[in-house]
């Protein structure tokens, strides 16, 4: 024993010496004795001192970024973590403020403990030997010193917390005052650790116990408030420090200036005004200096977060915000800060009422933050590309695709807020009137060599957004969106699966007269995908394997017309099947036994979707369409069943056989002696040795004679007038089901064994 307590003291003098790898050795054989050891470390014994004061002395160790062991990770990283867990064990009976039994450490000697700690930390977050601050900020220490940070907040309260690291730099209180930088940053680092547990202290105050904590809550956010203010007049005084001390103020905005803004907003405080502040401030860092791309994005970000808040609590947004905004997206240097001050425009321009005479104009802020991109889409015009530069062809695309993104953002945020107001006026998304008023530029920059894959990929998400949020407006353009998207599916390429989504949007939203108009353009664009060569592809299993986001897009697509199959069989005035139907049932039993998992879900999801949709009696000709391809759809199934990762396939299996026991089959022919004769035909074209003969005949006798019982119970439920008849999910609970799920997992597991 006596020799494991000089271990911190040899440790730290490795570490004087910089033999780094010797000192995180002896701390690791400490901290690892510690840990098995917890309840003597949190005990008040003499040991238990010794203990605590060498765990200290570890987790101390001056900290030296020039030197640190091999492994790349500060010495004091283990130390630390012991401290973390050394709190969470005391943490209980401190926080009940409750007297402890003898073995273990009382409240006033652990609070005196961990603001020892925190003091001590405090100082090793200092920058060393005048670094960059910009280092000293991202350094291994600090990260290492925020899970320890926390816990002690945790432990110590915010109030108690914020009061001990404040004190350092008194100053605060006193914009005048100077306080120094080394310490300024310190504080900060820590304020950022702990900022998880001093939010939610600060948001709980509305809904606080009694008024004590009230109190305290409303004490702590008042002095979050005063640091953000006091920070803000200090900037130009801290000198070379500026930077790294702007990096960390930044991160305090992003973490607690939402919380603020909440308690000030549900507590009738002066939340628009803190909105302000955090803008104009995060705008000055944006167009100063020292805006770099860290300092943008940090600084940006702070900025969403603030205004998502405004958004939740729907505060009323001046035009001076608006337009701050708008000059901000259309100075940023770089896509990526343009894009999160655009994500902040759209959510400010949804907190602005419906019909108050006075309230700002969203269609010029659209028109604003979308004014280039008709422009640079005009230029991937084929007429026009052909002129460009490799590097002026570039930079036009990347401004047509930050345009195209913007379009995106502000079509769906506003989308989101109509819903939210139940609001159905289709004029107050002008990102989407918009992007449709551009089609003819963007069919043309469809067609142009020169575009790039993004911009492409973004036009098929704008497409989709466009029809969802406003179809009436995408009615003019919506044939040529469809022939668009059906044409790239059709190519089978990277990208197909993101033009599926339009299609998905135009059969869920077309209804009625408008589908009447559109069915034609609709049922064609469906036939040029069904009738593709990649699709037709995945009638084999392997082109699931080798094309699974493609295989699983076309899949998905069909499962979008199945659910709507009435819907568009009414609508085209066909009796036949849809595109994609039956062909679907033999592309998702073939999938079905693909070795990726998401298509062989997506498969199996498929068929039970078209079965579904052929069980309607409205649906005409589904039993037809499914007697067809049944002896394909049970090869499919059992294929599932002897793939990899078969277990997982089981459930899904069930469902499929389970509905096709609930179709009408031509002739009247029962669906279990259709079933049963579909799986003893596929168990025999089986490949030799893959199943054992005595299971097939086990499984397939088993499994009809259960198939037999569904049907069964389907003609006693139609018999007894219930309203479950050919309810799946009635079934789905019944004690025949279980056993059928039982004998089909056997089965699975019965090859997955063999396998092994």
């Amino acid at each position: 024993m006596d020799v494991m307590l000089q271990i911190p003291l040899a440790a730290t003098q490795a570490a004087t010496s910089r033999d780094m790898d010797r000192a995180e050795r002896l701390c690791m054989v400490f901290t690892q004795f510690c840990d098995y050891n917890v309840s003597t470390l949190g005990s008040p014994s003499d040991l238990g001192n010794k203990l605590r004061n060498g765990l200290l002395q570890a987790a101390l160790i001056p900290a030296d970024l020039d030197a640190e062991p091999t492994s790349g990770a500060p010495v004091a990283v283990g130390p630390l973590a012991t401290c973390q867990y050394l709190a969470e064990h005391l943490q209980t009976p401190l926080k009940r403020n409750t007297e402890t039994s003898g073995d273990m450490l009382g409240p006033e000697e652990t609070r005196a403990f961990f603001l020892q700690l925190l003091h001590g930390l405090l100082t090793n977050l200092q920058p060393i030997q005048q670094q960059e601050q910009e280092q000293a900020n991202a350094s291994p220490l600090r990260e290492a010193c925020k899970d320890a940070l926390a816990a002690v907040c945790q432990l110590l309260g915010p109030e108690t917390f914020l009061h001990t690291v404040l004190q350092p730099v008194g100053g605060l209180t006193d914009p005048a005052a100077s306080v120094n930088p080394k310490v300024l940053q310190a504080t900060l680092i820590a304020v950022v650790a702990a900022s998880e547990v001093i939010s939610g202290s600060i948001e709980g105050a509305e809904g606080a116990d009694g008024p004590e904590d009230e109190t305290a809550a409303q004490g702590i956010a008042n002095t979050i408030l005063q640091l953000l203010l006091v920070l803000s007049s200090k900037s130009s005084s801290l000198g070379q420090y500026a930077a790294g001390i702007q990096l960390v103020e930044l991160e305090v905005m992003q973490t607690l200036a939402p919380a603020l803004m909440h308690n000030l907003a549900a507590t009738g405080g002066q939340a628009q005004d803190l909105m302000n502040f955090v803008l104009n401030k995060t705008g000055q860092l944006l167009q100063g200096p020292q805006a770099d791309m860290v300092v943008s994005m940090s600084a940006a970000r702070a900025i969403v977060q603030v205004c998502e808040v405004a958004e939740t609590h729907n505060m009323p947004m001046p035009v001076s915000t608006l337009d701050g905004l708008l000059q901000l997206i259309q100075q940023a240097t770089t896509s990526d800060v343009e894009q999160e001050l655009a994500v902040a425009l759209a959510l400010c321009l949804s907190c602005i009422p419906v019909n108050p005479p006075a309230s700002p104009n969203r269609e010029h802020y659209v028109s604003g933050l979308l004014q280039g991109l008709p422009a640079s889409l005009q230029q991937l015009a084929p007429q026009h590309s052909a002129q460009l530069s490799s590097e002026q062809a570039a930079s036009v695309n990347a401004a047509a695709a930050i345009g195209l993104q913007h379009a995106r953002t502000l079509m769906m945020f506003m989308q989101s807020w109509r819903d939210s107001q139940k609001c159905h006026d289709q004029s107050l998304n002008p990102a989407a009137q918009a992007f449709v008023s551009c089609w003819p530029l963007v069919k043309q920059a469809l067609l142009s060599h020169v575009t790039a894959i993004t911009v492409k990929d973004r036009i098929a998400s704008c497409c989709a957004a466009a029809i969802r949020v406003h179809l009436p407006c995408s009615l003019p353009v919506l044939p040529g969106m469809l022939q668009a998207a059906a044409g790239a599916v059709a190519t089978g390429n990277s990208s197909a699966h993101l033009w599926t989504t339009p299609l998905a949007a135009a059969i869920d939203q077309l209804e009625g007269q408008q589908l009447d108009h559109m069915s034609r353009a609709l049922l064609e664009a469906l036939s040029i995908i069904d009738k593709s060569a990649p699709a037709q592809s995945l009638v084999d299993r392997a082109g699931g394997d080798t094309n699974p986001d493609f295989a699983i897009s076309v899949l998905n697509l069909t499962v979008v017309v199945a659910r709507n199959a009435i819907k568009l069989q009414a609508g085209s005035g066909a009796s036949s099947s849809l595109p994609l139907l039956d062909s679907g049932l033999y592309r998702a039993a073939a999938c079905a036994a693909c070795n990726h998992k998401d298509v062989a879900s997506s498969s199996l999801t498929c068929m039970s979707s078209i079965l579904e949709a052929s069980s309607s009696s409205s649906f005409q000709g589904g039993g037809q369409l499914v007697y067809r391809a049944g002896q394909a759809i049970v090869q499919g199934l059992l294929a599932a069943l002897l793939a990899v990762s078969a277990l997982a396939r089981v459930h899904k299996v069930c469902n499929v056989i389970v509905e096709m026991t609930g179709l009408s089959y031509p002739g009247g022919q029962a669906p279990d002696s259709c079933i049963a004769g579909w799986l003893h035909t596929s168990i025999q074209q089986l490949p030799p040795g893959l199943v054992e003969a005595q299971e097939q005949v086990r499984f397939a006798s088993e499994c009809s004679t259960l198939v037999q019982s569904i049907v069964a119970e389907r003609k006693q439920s139609m018999y007894a007038g219930s309203p479950g008849t050919a309810n799946n999910s009635t079934l789905h609970c019944s004690t025949v089901f279980r056993h059928l799920k039982k004998c089909i997992r056997e089965f699975a597991e019965c090859h997955q064994h063999n396998m092994v």
